[in-house]
């Protein structure tokens, strides 16, 4: 929750704001080098949340769960009043909320409704946040419009992945240029309403924050936008709302997720819809105060103090506008036994060998292993290459030696770049895998 909300808010109510796993202050699962590289070797898990980082997920009902575990177990909270989250935070609140009133996969017992964190009683807040696929029509067909959502999310997943193995071998002068050209086209999306026109200095400011947080969590948020994806994750959350104690908050210049407010609203399934005027998905960095506004005037409204409310039907003419997915069962990502390729870059470099001018005899193979040939510098490239989904990773080198190899490096150049436009292309099934236990044992 920013700070120009909060201070709005009554002084009187308890607030706490959870860092998601993987942003903010939250603790480090996967940023360091120590810890990829333990990933990468299967050592052993490598944050106390083992419940978590076993597993290896970002998605959306992992982060739930650890923001549901962190509540009681850090906070001491038994149950919540309300809970609010805005875009990718709305959808964890809304796992948060299905997976308490199940109790699926909660690893607790069942509980009476007073005891639970969340109940039927909790009022849910979501800011501009997608609450799955509205329309009831075939929710087992993926369309193609979802694989193209995956597809696209999953290459901004690996182009962040790439610029971080660049980052053993480039000035950080030249990763900063990447990441604010990164983050300059993610917030150029038609979702924000032109904020940098309209705001130019907030703007400025959040473009700073974002590029300081992908500095440092790079690995982590790559592997969140892998695993979050929205065709990738539940699609019927909204079901397990409570109309009356629901309310959903979006800015009119953010179509999409104005369109859903009022399409969510018009079938009963939330008990208000406000829209915030000239705010794009930026809503708490645009209008915070008015936001707190509607906050506040929804959490004291008395006359929905009991009501539970049902939620009505949406007609066939409403069907076909919100097109967020979910994959059927049977296609979302288990953990392999096998780790598959999906991303590899390479660097060149070139050193000097020996000392006082003088190079280094006797090195190679046959004839260029003889006294007379001196060997003054050593050239190759530096590989770093990634799994598919991010959670693996290795670093090598190739550096063709005279006499040994047959390879030149120009031939050695050619022929990475021919690997790593095969990894680059949109077949999947077609990259190699391997079973990283068998080879490093």
């Amino acid at each position: 929750v920013g700070a120009e909300l909060v201070k709005d808010l009554p002084h009187e109510w308890d607030i706490i704001s959870i860092d998601l796993p993987g942003h903010g202050e939250a603790p480090y699962i996967l940023s360091p080098i120590q810890q990829m590289m333990r990933t990468a070797l299967s050592l052993n898990s490598f944050h106390e949340n083992a419940d978590f980082c076993s597993s290896g997920k970002f998605s959306i009902d992992a982060m739930a769960k650890a923001v549901c575990n962190s509540l009681q177990n850090d906070h001491g909270i038994k149950s919540l009043d309300a809970i609010a989250g805005y875009s990718l935070g709305g959808r964890i609140a809304l796992a948060m909320n299905r997976l308490c009133l199940t109790n699926t996969d909660m690893n607790a017992p069942q509980q009476d409704n007073d005891n639970k964190l969340i109940t039927k009683q909790t009022r849910l807040i979501l800011l501009g946040a997608n609450p799955g696929k509205l329309p009831f029509d075939d929710h087992t067909v993926k369309t193609e419009s979802d694989n193209q959502r995956v597809r696209k999310d999953r290459l901004l997943a690996q182009s962040l992945l790439s610029s971080l193995y660049k980052t053993y071998l480039i000035p950080i002068g030249s990763d900063l240029s990447y990441l604010s050209k990164f983050v300059a086209k993610w917030y150029g999306n038609n979702l924000w309403g032109d904020l940098q026109e309209r705001y130019p200095h907030k703007f400025k400011n959040m473009i700073y924050r974002r590029i300081m947080s992908l500095s440092e969590r790079r690995h982590e948020i790559a592997s969140v936008l892998y695993e979050c994806s929205p065709p990738l994750n539940p699609i019927d959350d909204w079901k397990k709302v409570t109309p009356a104690k629901t309310l959903y908050i979006a800015g009119s210049l953010d179509k999409k997720y104005s369109f859903i407010g009022r399409l969510w609203e018009k079938s009963g399934g939330v008990n208000k819809y406000v829209e915030i005027n000239d705010a794009g998905h930026a809503l708490l960095v645009e209008q915070p105060r008015e936001i707190s506004s509607a906050l506040v005037g929804f959490l004291k409204d008395a006359r929905i103090a009991n009501t539970l409310g049902t939620s009505k039907e949406i007609s066939d003419e409403d069907a076909n506008v919100v097109n967020d997915v979910k994959t059927d069962n049977k296609e979302k990502l288990d953990p392999a036994p096998r780790i598959q390729v999906g991303v590899m870059e390479f660097e060149s470099f070139s050193i000097t060998v020996g000392s006082y001018n003088a190079g280094i005899r006797g090195i190679g193979w046959g004839d260029s292993a003889r006294i007379e040939n001196e060997l003054k510098s050593r050239s190759g490239f530096i590989i770093s290459i990634a799994s598919g989904d991010g959670m693996a990773v290795g670093v090598g080198e190739v550096s063709p030696l005279n006499g040994l190899h047959k390879e030149s490096a120009e031939e050695a150049a050619h022929q990475l770049n021919a690997v790593k436009k095969f990894l680059s292309c949109d077949n999947s099934e077609k990259r190699p895998s391997f079973l990283a236990r068998e080879i490093l044992s």
